[in-house]
């Protein structure tokens, strides 16, 4: 089957993109990844990427929305969140979002924050190894078919998430309803043979068409970040399992650090978060130890003074570690909430655009004024490609 964002723009339209896209994808694309991992830290970005597959059944199905529990506030009561989450017609239909997906959407976010508008699948992946150098590293077919595949399942999903309530009750002013509708990932991406090679170019758009997930963080100010070298581990199997398992425990272990939580993940919960449960005694046994380097590195790194793996008998139960406070460490640090950063960002998210539906959310085309160069010719029909198969995870 194929997938195509693009079946209401015209064919000049379609011409007009596809030169802006190929032409940098042979001149200005970006080579190296951005050395800050942004994460979104609120609740309505982890129960997007943290659906069971009965839940986002029956929410594809229906098309029913639900509420998020926000927190409970002792003057205003509960405050709630409505998210609705739907699929763009005839794409990806009942396949929720996973951890693999949040750690390529936090990677293309971070990629977005720092002005980088056209990637590669090769500098997704740096930026899921923290592989941050120049040609660090170049994706084997099973991790280009998982990176591919998550892009299109972020863009092939809408959102729609509603803070109202949480405005109204917090005596938050915005400009327009706080509404925010449309792809998890607005993007769209072509594949094309340059210089007789082929090659793919993923297109974030502008300003104006952030994903909702990032303006409602952005109005929350509940956005972190850190070092994305951090997740660089040597000679460690970068293989999608593995990746989305590192790229799980270092956003936990960046918000113990920021919200000065219990220093402690247990392997159970970052086993039922990844997918891991039903999988084999080897995959379980090669996540733990790739959870042991990562910490390793951390610690050689000077990102955590200290780390312990607890047991109870023979069985791994959890890993605690020590750290030094921010405010005793290093102040540059990036691995905070409420830096000057963050507030631009919930200044530029703080108002929503209008209410769409799922067919509307689709990319737009940008205005473009670049020549094809004669050296790259089209692979596929624009914006359109084979159904990725779902990678198989080692």
């Amino acid at each position: 089957m194929s997938n195509n964002f693009t079946e209401n723009l015209t064919s000049g339209d379609k011409a007009r993109v596809e030169q802006a896209l190929l032409a940098m994808a042979s001149l200005n694309v970006q080579i190296y990844p951005s050395k800050t991992r942004v994460i979104l830290n609120d609740k309505d970005t982890k129960v997007a990427f943290g659906l069971t597959d009965e839940i986002a059944d029956e929410l594809f199905a229906t098309g029913v929305g639900f509420e998020i529990l926000e927190k409970k506030h002792k003057k205003h009561g509960d405050i709630v969140t409505k998210v609705k989450i739907t699929n763009v017609k005839g794409y990806f239909n009942k396949e929720p979002l996973d951890q693999f997906d949040f750690a390529v959407f936090s990677v293309c976010i971070s990629e977005q924050f720092a002005g980088n508008f056209y990637i590669t699948p090769a500098i997704i992946l740096r930026g899921l190894t923290g592989k941050i150098g120049k040609g660090d590293a170049e994706p084997n077919s099973n991790q280009r078919a998982a990176i591919m595949h998550s892009l299109q399942k972020l863009m092939g999903t809408v959102v729609r998430v509603d803070l109202t309530d949480y405005c109204e009750k917090l005596k938050i002013k915005v400009d327009k309803p706080p509404v925010f509708v449309g792809q998890v990932l607005p993007a769209q991406y072509v594949e094309a043979t340059v210089n007789g090679k082929d090659a793919t170019v993923i297109y974030f758009p502008k300003e104006q068409d952030k994903s909702p997930l990032l303006r409602a963080a952005g109005l929350k100010n509940q956005i972190i970040r850190y070092d994305a070298a951090l997740l660089n581990v040597p000679n460690q199997n970068n293989t999608p399992r593995i990746i989305a398992v590192k790229n799980y425990v270092m956003r936990r272990i960046v918000e113990i650090k920021a919200h000065k939580m219990t220093p402690t993940i247990t392997f159970n919960d970052v086993f039922k978060k990844c997918n891991l449960n039903d999988v084999s005694r080897k995959s379980k046994l090669d996540a733990r130890n790739a959870i042991i380097e990562l910490f390793e590195q951390l610690q050689a790194k000077g990102f955590v003074d200290s780390f312990k793996v607890n047991k109870t008998g023979n069985k791994f139960q959890s890993i605690s570690f020590t750290y030094t406070p921010k405010s005793k460490a290093n102040p540059t640090e990036k691995e905070t909430t409420s830096d000057a950063k963050t507030a631009a960002v919930k200044s530029t998210v703080a108002t929503s655009a209008p209410e769409q539906t799922p067919e509307q959310a689709k990319s737009t085309a940008p205005a473009a004024n670049f020549q094809t160069p004669n050296s790259i010719t089209t692979k596929n029909n624009f914006l359109t490609s084979k159904q990725q198969k779902p990678c198989t995870a080692d």
